[in-house]
């Protein structure tokens, strides 16, 4: 990939250029090697899908070839042509099986990257148009908005519930009290008073409820008896954020009101990778660890893993996940396996048990044994051997 330096100069060399050829070799360096990944990583933030890793996975070594529309010669496996924006065929080594989540994932990395082309070639036309100084930012921006659209598309009530909050956070209407910042990750969206804006996310136990619970703050922080369903917008958010005590990401509060005003959710953790030819993807069991840690990447891998823990007895799921850190539990959440209210379902412990537990993690087997109320570590270990068994032959098999 890229660097943001690497890919200014690129730019400028692209707006300056008189060299057709030239220019077109570098749009696609452009495209390719800086553009893809940001898009990319915003889509596996907000979807739990990383097309690029899909598409790693199915193809084959590239060769040169030829768009059909304009002829032009294409040196990378870009599904769009960036010269004349004609969607193409990627080149493929097998074909596998795609949920409709990824598909959709697919075509919007695809919507992005038409949709860069032409801007590319505005600012062509237009250089002192061109976001020399802020195109990852512009990228980023550029792929919420067309991730939006899908939902738009998908759920009218999720997106009107979506366009109500960006109104208020943004301040466009006579609230003035709240505000809407980037954080340090791509696609990441902070919110909350407008007093806390450049700050962080806020790490508090109540944030970690709302993620989890939000009826909770129902319970906690409103007047007895009162539904929110019925309350004014702005009013809610204010409970809602002097109730956590800090900053919050968009995403967690829009999912967390979703449940509590009960609008149907986009689901955007559905991928089913039953079916998937792994090949050698999955080499052992010694790789387990080593992949659910190496999140980058590996999303198919953290779905497939979750579903196999699910089948597991309890026992062997707890020695499993408990010999982890929080990093790796918090790898299912990102990649949208699951909830923090779903590990505890997991482990059939309480959402409280959880708490207290992730605080502590990775316990070691002596913990383990005791918490499990077994004899002694070893114990805790031939569990986790028979999950780790268990696991390796299911993925193997599916």
């Amino acid at each position: 990939m890229l660097s943001a330096e690497e890919a200014k100069r690129l730019l400028k060399e692209f707006l300056q250029s008189k060299d057709e050829q030239k220019s077109n070799r570098v749009l696609e360096s452009l495209l390719h090697d800086f553009a893809a990944p940001i898009i990319n990583t915003v889509l596996r933030r907000k979807l739990g899908v990383d097309v690029l890793h899909l598409r790693r996975l199915e193809q084959r070594e590239v060769e040169p070839r030829e768009c059909p529309e304009c002829k032009t010669l294409l040196e990378t496996n870009l599904p769009v042509c960036p010269l004349c924006g004609s969607k193409l065929q990627l080149q493929t080594s097998r074909r596998s099986y795609r949920s409709s989540l990824e598909l959709e994932a697919e075509d919007m990395l695809n919507d992005v990257l038409a949709a860069l082309i032409e801007r590319f070639r505005q600012w062509k036309e237009r250089p002192q148009s061109a976001p020399i100084d802020y195109l990852p930012n512009y990228i980023v921006r550029l792929t919420l908005n067309i991730i939006a659209l899908h939902w738009r598309q998908q759920s009218p009530h999720y997106h009107q519930l979506r366009n109500k909050l960006l109104y208020l956070l943004e301040g466009r209407g006579s609230v003035k009290m709240f505000a809407l910042w980037d954080g340090n990750a791509p696609g990441e969206q902070l919110c909350g008073f407008f007093e806390w804006l450049g700050k962080p996310r806020c790490q508090s136990e109540r944030y970690w409820i709302w993620c989890s619970d939000p009826h909770r703050f129902v319970v906690e922080a409103l007047p007895y008896g009162t539904d929110p369903r019925e309350m004014n917008m702005a009013e809610l958010l204010v409970h809602v954020f002097n109730w956590v005590g800090g900053p919050m990401e968009f995403d967690d509060l829009l999912a967390g009101l979703q449940e509590l005003l009960g609008i149907q959710s986009i689901v955007i953790h559905s991928a089913n990778p039953d079916g998937i030819e792994w090949g050698e993807e999955v080499e052992g069991l010694s790789e387990v660890e080593r992949r659910v840690i190496d999140a980058e990447g590996k999303v198919l891998f953290t779905m497939r893993l979750w579903e196999g823990l699910k089948r597991l007895p309890v026992n062997q799921r707890r020695a499993f996940l408990l010999h982890f850190d929080r990093e790796v539990w918090e790898t299912f959440i990102s990649h949208g396996c699951c909830t923090w209210r779903g590990i505890a379902e997991l482990l059939e412990m309480s959402i409280g048990e959880v708490k207290d537990l992730v605080a502590r993690l990775p316990l070691s087997d002596e913990e383990i044994a005791r918490l499990l109320k077994l004899p002694n570590r070893q114990k805790v270990i031939n569990l986790r051997h028979a999950a780790f068994k268990s696991l390796k032959r299911w993925m193997r098999e599916d």
